[in-house]
């Protein structure tokens, strides 16, 4: 009699795909919001193209920690009026 065995896939632990946290990828969606910028706006920002973007928002790739940082200023630009 064959047995078959059923492999059990589990998520990595701390919501991280391929090494990205999903609250990096979470916190660039929130900044982008709030500074009004699209993927194709953040792309040519960045110097990367928008499918570029779009991984990072995936949590495919992690965004660098100089965006991460221009969008905080950004922001905080933004909060205090400099709209």
């Amino acid at each position: 009699m064959r047995t078959e065995t059923t492999k059990v896939v589990r998520k990595p632990a701390g919501g991280v795909t391929n090494g990205v946290s999903k609250t990096t990828a979470g916190r660039l969606r929130h900044l982008m919001t709030e500074c009004g910028l699209t993927n194709t706006a953040l792309a040519e920002m960045s110097g990367v193209h928008a499918n570029t973007v779009a991984n990072w928002l995936s949590g495919r790739t992690p965004p660098s920690k100089l965006v991460l940082a221009h969008l905080d200023l950004l922001a905080s630009i933004r909060r205090l009026g400099g709209r």
